[in-house]
C-alpha cells in the first residue's frame, strides 16, 4: 500500500486533485473578496459623506449588496462543483491505494482519464509534497493500515475544520461588534445602519454563520468516525472482531460523504501554516496505533 501511493498513476491523481481544489479556492477567493469589498466600500463612503466629501451612496450599496447575494451563491455552486470533482479524484486515489472496490451507487462515474491528465498538467506545486501521502502505517495487518490511513484523512481534516470554524465565528462576531460600535460612535440611526452596513454585508454574514455551523457539524461527525475506527482497531487486537474489506468500504463511504463532497474549503495559508505539525502528529499517532495492532498474532 505504501508503495502504491507513490506510483506514477496515483501521483497523477494527486496532481489533478490539487489543481481542482486550487480552482475551487480561486472561485472562493473571488466571491469572498467582492463580498468583503462591498460593505467596506459602503462604510468608507458613509464616512466621506459625513464630512461632505461625497454624496450619499447608501442606497446604491444596499442594492449592490442584495444584487451580489445571488451572484455570491452562484459562485458558491461553481466552487462546490470543483470540490465535487476533487472529491471524486481523491476517492479514485484512495481506492487505488487501499485496493477498495469503487462504489458506483454513491460516487457515480469516475473523472475521465483525459480530464485527469489535463488537470494534472496545470499543477505547478512541489511534487515532493504529494509523495508518501499516508505515513506511519507500520501494522503487519493490511486492513488495519487501511483503517489507520482512513482515520488520518478524518483527523487531519477535523483539525483544520475546528480551527477555521473558530476563526470564522470570531471574525463574524468582531465584525458585528466593530460596525455597531462605529454606528454608535457617529450616532447612526438603525435605518442607516441597515442600509449602509448590514445589507451590503449580508452575503458575508450569511456565509460566516452557515460556514461556522457546517464546520461544527462536520467536525462532530468526523470526530465520531475517527473514534469508531480507533475502537474497531482495539476490538480487532482483542479478537472481538475480524476485519474485512466491508469495514473499510463503509468508512470510505463516510469519508466521501462527510469529509469531501460539499466540504467547506479551508484557506491555503491556514492549511500550510499547520501542515508540518499536523503531519508529525499524525505520523506518531499512526505508529503508536500500528504498534498496538501488532499485539494480535493473526
Amino acid at each position: 500500500m505504501l508503495d502504491r501511493q507513490n506510483e506514477e498513476k496515483n501521483i497523477l491523481l494527486l496532481k489533478a486533485m490539487r489543481h481542482t481544489y486550487n480552482r475551487a479556492k480561486k472561485v472562493y477567493g473571488i466571491r469572498m473578496t467582492i463580498g468583503v469589498f462591498i460593505p467596506i466600500s459602503s462604510i468608507i463612503f458613509s464616512l466621506l459623506n459625513q464630512y461632505g466629501i461625497t454624496g450619499d451612496f447608501s442606497s446604491l450599496f444596499s442594492i449592490l449588496g442584495l444584487v451580489w447575494l445571488p451572484v455570491f451563491y452562484f459562485l458558491n455552486q461553481l466552487e462546490n462543483n470543483e470540490i465535487g470533482n476533487g472529491a471524486k479524484i481523491q476517492e479514485e486515489f484512495d481506492t487505488n491505494v487501499f485496493s477498495l472496490p469503487w462504489n458506483k451507487a454513491l460516487v457515480r462515474t469516475r473523472i475521465s482519464p483525459e480530464d485527469i491528465q489535463e488537470k494534472a498538467i496545470f499543477y505547478k506545486g512541489n511534487i515532493s509534497t504529494l509523495r508518501d501521502w499516508y505515513v506511519g502505517l507500520d501494522s503487519k495487518h493490511y486492513l488495519v493500515n487501511v483503517l489507520l490511513a482512513q482515520r488520518s484523512n478524518l483527523m487531519w481534516a477535523v483539525s483544520l475544520k475546528k480551527r477555521f470554524s473558530k476563526l470564522i465565528l470570531i471574525v463574524s462576531i468582531l465584525y458585528l461588534i466593530i460596525t455597531v460600535a462605529y454606528a454608535c460612535f457617529i450616532d447612526m440611526s438603525m435605518q442607516s445602519y441597515l442600509m449602509i452596513i448590514f445589507l451590503p454585508s449580508i452575503s458575508v454574514l450569511l456565509y460566516g454563520v452557515s460556514t461556522w455551523w457546517e464546520l461544527r457539524k462536520q467536525s462532530n461527525i468526523i470526530c465520531e468516525l475517527g473514534e469508531d475506527i480507533r475502537i474497531d482497531c482495539e476490538k480487532f487486537v482483542s479478537n472481538e472482531i475480524d476485519l474485512d474489506i466491508t469495514y473499510c468500504r463503509q468508512y470510505q463511504d463516510a469519508i466521501y460523504v462527510y469529509n469531501r463532497t460539499n466540504s467547506v474549503l479551508i484557506p491555503e495559508w491556514l492549511y500550510w501554516m499547520r501542515r508540518k505539525k499536523d503531519d508529525e502528529k499524525m505520523l506518531e499517532v499512526n505508529r503508536r496505533l500500528s504498534k498496538e495492532s501488532n499485539k494480535r498474532e493473526s
